[in-house]
C-alpha cells in the first residue's frame, strides 16, 4: 500500500497548498497520509476536506519542534538541541486547546516556520498528544537540530536518544524513511524492535524538487500498529 505519514504544505515550508498537496498524492495513488506541517495545525481542515473528496484516508498530524530537556543525554550546549516529533491521529480540538494553554506560537524564520525558541519539552509533547488521543513519533532520527538547523548525527547518539524517548513515553520512530539508505533503515528497525516502538513511514514531502517522493510503498504488515491504532478501516489495511 502507498502511505505517507510525513508531508508538508504551504502552511509551513512546503510548496503546495493543502488542497494541491492532496491532489498530487491522489494522482500518485496514495491511500493514506498525514499532513504534518511544522508547529502548526492550520492546514488540517483544508487537507481533510480535500482528502475526503479524493477518497484518501486522512490522518491529523503535526511536526513539533521539541526541546530535549528532560532526556539524560550528554551533548555540548544541550539547551540548543531540539528534535522533530511527529504527532499523528490526535483529536484536533483537544490538541488545539492544549497548544493554546501552552502559549504555542509559530513564527517565520528566514522563510521557514519554526516554533519560537521557548519550544515545548518532550514530556509536554508526549502528555499533550496522548491526552488528545494521538501517537508520538520521532521523525528522521539521523537528523537532530542544533539552534534550529538540522545536523546529521551518529548511531551511538541515536541509540541513546531512542532509549530516553522510550523512557518518557514516545510511541515510535520513523523507521521507514525514504531518504535513508538500506543500512540506516536496518539500524532504525533494529532500534524499533529493541524498544518495541511503533514503526512509522514517510518521505518528508515538501514538493521542492521534481523527484521528491510522495509515498512509501509498503506492505501493511510492516506497519500494523500505526494502522490499527489510527483506526484504519480493514479495507485500507491490505498490502
Amino acid at each position: 500500500m502507498r502511505v505517507n505519514f510525513h508531508t508538508h504544505s504551504t502552511m509551513s515550508d512546503g510548496r503546495l497548498s493543502p488542497r494541491r498537496l492532496v491532489s498530487k498524492l491522489a494522482s500518485d495513488k496514495v491511500e493514506v497520509f498525514a499532513l504534518t506541517d511544522h508547529d502548526t495545525l492550520d492546514g488540517l481542515k483544508e487537507a481533510r476536506k480535500a482528502a475526503t473528496k479524493k477518497g484518501i484516508y486522512f490522518i491529523n498530524g503535526i511536526e513539533i519542534t521539541t526541546k530535549i530537556n528532560g532526556l539524560k543525554i550528554d551533548l555540548p550546549n544541550f539547551d540548543l538541541y531540539t528534535l522533530h516529533i511527529l504527532a499523528l491521529g490526535f483529536d484536533f480540538e483537544r490538541l488545539t486547546n492544549s497548544f493554546a494553554e501552552g502559549a504555542h506560537k509559530r513564527i517565520p524564520v528566514d522563510g521557514l516556520y519554526n516554533q519560537h525558541l521557548d519550544c515545548f519539552e518532550i514530556r509536554d509533547v508526549v502528555r499533550m498528544v496522548h491526552a488528545a488521543g494521538g501517537l508520538v513519533i520521532w521523525a528522521h532520527p539521523y537528523e537532530i537540530l542544533f539552534d534550529l538547523i538540522k545536523r546529521r548525527t551518529d548511531e551511538s547518539t541515536i541509540a541513546k536518544i531512542s532509549s530516553e524517548l522510550k523512557r518518557v513515553g514516545v510511541d515510535g520512530i520513523e523507521s521507514f524513511y525514504s531518504r535513508y539508505n538500506d543500512n540506516q533503515l536496518k539500524f532504525l528497525r533494529e532500534l524499533q524492535s529493541k524498544h518495541k516502538f511503533i514503526a512509522s513511514a514517510g518521505t518528508d514531502y515538501h514538493a521542492v524538487y521534481e523527484g521528491d517522493e510522495t509515498y512509501v510503498d509498503i506492505d501493511a504488515s510492516s506497519i500494523p500498529e500505526i494502522l490499527s491504532k489510527l483506526c484504519l478501516p480493514r479495507k485500507k489495511r491490505k498490502a
